[in-house]
């Protein structure tokens, strides 16, 4: 019997403080007192720290070790006294409720066993079968070792053994004889290590397969946008020959090729500058397009629509950079080969740069050269004398649109206030 109660008794403890202090239910300290269950050992090791004492101190080294005593012709994991003349072997298993439910006897009947013990005995041959395949399997390999370790010195002894064919002494090393005499065959050298038999299959280390780093992704996005066709549909106001690329244009295709290489591209936007950083699906690298702020006001436009405006061409260069979207090389080669669209070659006019006269018409129309060279896409150093007199003309346009509307609704008023005078000079 082990001696949990005299050495809790000793110590002045009762069974539930035992419990509490190894962190075991007081309901299964209860029947490891009393020998109706073993221990686990990670529980066993708190209990002897709770009662300060050794494992020797509680069992016998025969049931702490699993070896049945001579006395009692006991196995310590049940730690039940056999009754009969041969060892049982008692124990505790913990199962969860899925494993309760199947483990009934309806279910081990309908299974071919009796009962839980015969069903556990066959499991047991199962284990013990496969247990003596895996130590024969484990035992031929070691003996197959050893065999060509024995066959390798055995070796090494015949063929640095000195011998004579044809009444002619030869020494004979590693399998090549040689015709020199040799006084002491010990000094021959040790013969090279065992080579493996010519039918021994090699090792097949496979080199798993490469994964693509973001910068390959992102010139195989640039080949594929290469090969897809791509139309301009964006169109200057007032220039019909010269159309542009807009985000609808290529954002299509490129999400696709995007998606397929597991990357995406995220724009973000600052006061100060504008950035397009790729994210790849498969690993943590990232790959950033900056471009810096700039803002543009555009005529008849609010604040609003100018910021639209701005982030909007932002977001084009940012792909375009980043993708290698060249307007003239990739999808139009044709454009800027100094043709007309007739087929006919371009004049070169020279550049001229706006008259003071136009200058002076640009101040009184209200005008600002900054939202010129803006909706050219030009710095003001770049607008020309051509591209100042379409502006002028197009503000012109609209202030007579504005007036003629302006002069329709007062023409309009004055028409009803006519109409409202002649109604009161009626009733009189």
């Amino acid at each position: 019997m082990p001696k949990y109660r005299e050495l809790r008794e000793q110590k002045g403890l009762q069974a539930k403080q035992v419990a509490d202090a190894a962190s075991i239910d007081a309901t299964m300290y209860s029947r490891f007192e009393n020998y109706r269950a073993l221990p686990i050992p990670t529980d066993f090791e708190r209990i002897t720290e709770a009662l300060q004492c050794l494992p020797t101190d509680i069992y016998t080294p025969e049931e702490i070790r699993l070896i049945p005593s001579a006395n009692t012709a006991t196995e310590a994991t049940g730690g039940a006294k056999a009754i009969r003349e041969t060892t049982e072997y008692k124990m505790t298993v913990r199962l969860n409720n899925d494993c309760r439910k199947v483990l009934t006897r309806e279910v081990l009947q309908q299974c071919g066993f009796k009962s839980i013990n015969e069903w556990v005995i066959y499991c047991v041959m199962q284990l013990k079968s496969q247990y003596e395949a895996a130590n024969k399997k484990s035992s031929a390999a070691l003996r197959d070792k050893a065999h060509g370790a024995v066959g390798n010195k055995a070796n090494y002894q015949r063929t640095n053994r000195c011998h004579s064919i044809t009444n002619k002494p030869i020494c004979q090393i590693g399998g090549q004889t040689h015709g020199k005499r040799k006084a002491n065959c010990g000094e021959a050298k040790k013969p090279a290590a065992t080579k493996k038999l010519a039918n021994a299959k090699p090792e097949e280390n496979k080199p798993s397969a490469r994964k693509k780093t973001l910068f390959e992704k992102i010139q195989c996005v640039r080949v594929g946008l290469q090969k897809t066709e791509v139309k301009k549909s964006g169109k200057m106001n007032g220039r019909e020959s010269k159309p542009y690329l807009e985000l609808a244009d290529f954002t299509p295709q490129l999400n696709e090729l995007m998606l397929a290489e597991r990357f995406t591209a995220i724009v973000n936007f600052t006061a100060s500058e504008a950035t397009l950083t790729a994210y790849d699906f498969d690993s943590e690298q990232t790959f950033t397009i900056t471009s810096p702020m700039r803002e543009v006001k555009v005529t008849g436009c609010n604040d609003m629509q100018n910021l639209g405006a701005v982030e909007t061409y932002q977001r084009r260069y940012l792909y375009m950079a980043m993708f290698d979207i060249a307007e003239s090389d990739i999808l139009d080669g044709g454009t800027g080969n100094g043709e007309n669209s007739n087929g006919k070659p371009k004049a070169d006019k020279p550049f001229e740069k706006p008259t003071p006269e136009q200058l002076k018409e640009v101040q009184a129309l209200k005008m600002d050269l900054n939202n010129i060279a803006a909706h050219f896409k030009k710095s003001v150093d770049e607008i020309s004398k051509e591209e100042v007199a379409e502006a002028i003309a197009m503000q012109k346009a609209a202030i007579a649109k504005v007036e003629a509307k302006k002069a329709a609704q007062q023409a309009a008023q004055q028409a009803a206030q006519q109409q409202t005078e002649n109604a009161e000079g009626k009733a009189q």
